[in-house]
């Protein structure tokens, strides 16, 4: 199958007549469209995660950082969460297809909740953690989630949401617990087995993003797994922004895009798991504190909006 688009002539326009990919498909850049050809060698049989967390095979001492409480996940660590978080919802009745919303902040560990979804092919759907009740609930509602995980000072909103729809889902907290199970315990639950992953053709959703509601009601997009896998493969390329990524001596990006947006769970998180780059997670953007972080963890790599760093630039401005 070929499709046409002009935003990837931008992302390789240093010549690049043909290139090859690790997922067997091959880009021509031609009279100034890019044609992607996937071919049939194409990885369809695994999801995204046992592809990310089978691409590494150098030791990672420590994956994630957390910027607030310091806490260190190795790469191990993180593997061994997913799949024990794939495990769990096997056990709690979700199957292939069953979505998980996340109302939360970036925490650290969200990762192994985003990875483990998808690795026993079931859809992860972030909800902006600033959203009232009422958008919550559309959210949840129109992306029939069948299980909610939730940073402990949002309950009361998530209760208020499924109110709303006249709904009970069942619940697991991220952060504080407040009675409810515990991603933090579950993910280190020996009890619980790791999960198989699932074998897909990889036409299967992974992810549904939603936009943020500017033009009417927020609209639900379909991330398959074979389209992360593509976009991953395809911005690890050194003609991207990553140029130099991989001889880097301690490469590490800050994580302080929000992982409901596309950016924050792909073009970060699921990059940096990919390539074996240290995440430092952000929970709360602070401009007054954003440049210390960077120092503090020497980040290599950071990718924030045009606002965002304006109101770093300011807040430093005014500070010299």
């Amino acid at each position: 199958m070929r499709q046409k688009t002009g935003a990837l002539h931008r992302l390789f326009q240093n010549n690049y007549r043909l290139l090859h990919y690790r997922l067997g498909g091959v880009i021509t850049v031609e009279d100034g469209q890019a044609r992607i050809l996937l071919l049939s060698s194409s990885p369809h049989h695994l999801t995204s995660p046992i592809w990310m967390l089978a691409a590494i095979t150098r030791p990672l001492p420590s994956l994630q950082v957390c910027s607030d409480s310091g806490r260190l996940v190795s790469f191990g660590a993180l593997k061994d969460a997913a799949f024990r978080w794939g495990g769990y919802l096997l056990t709690k009745g979700l199957e292939r297809g069953s979505v998980v919303a996340v109302l939360s902040p970036n925490m650290v560990d969200y990762p192994a909740v985003m990875l483990g979804t998808f690795s026993v092919g079931c859809v992860y759907t972030g909800i902006n953690p600033s959203y009232t009740p009422t958008e919550v609930a559309y959210q949840l509602k129109d992306s029939g989630a069948k299980m909610l995980v939730v940073f402990g000072p949002l309950l009361e909103v998530a209760k208020k949401a499924m109110a709303i729809n006249k709904q009970d889902l069942p619940m697991v907290a991220i952060g504080s617990s407040d009675g409810l199970p515990n991603v933090a315990d579950i993910v280190q639950d020996t009890t619980i087995n790791f999960a198989p992953p699932a074998k897909l053709t990889g036409e299967e959703c992974m992810a549904l993003l939603y936009s943020s509601g500017t033009t009417g009601k927020p609209k639900g997009v379909s991330v398959h797994h074979t389209a992360g896998i593509a976009n991953l493969d395809m911005i690890s390329h050194p003609s991207y922004f990553l140029g130099g990524l991989s001889t880097a001596d301690s490469p590490s990006f800050a994580l302080a895009l929000p992982m409901f947006h596309l950016s924050g769970f792909l073009a970060i998180t699921s990059l940096a798991v990919l390539n074996g780059v240290k995440l430092v997670n952000v929970t709360k953007f602070n401009p007054g504190t954003f440049i210390d972080i960077l120092l503090e963890n020497r980040v290599s790599h950071r990718s924030t909006n045009r606002e965002l760093l304006k109101k770093v630039y300011s807040i430093q401005a005014k500070s010299t």
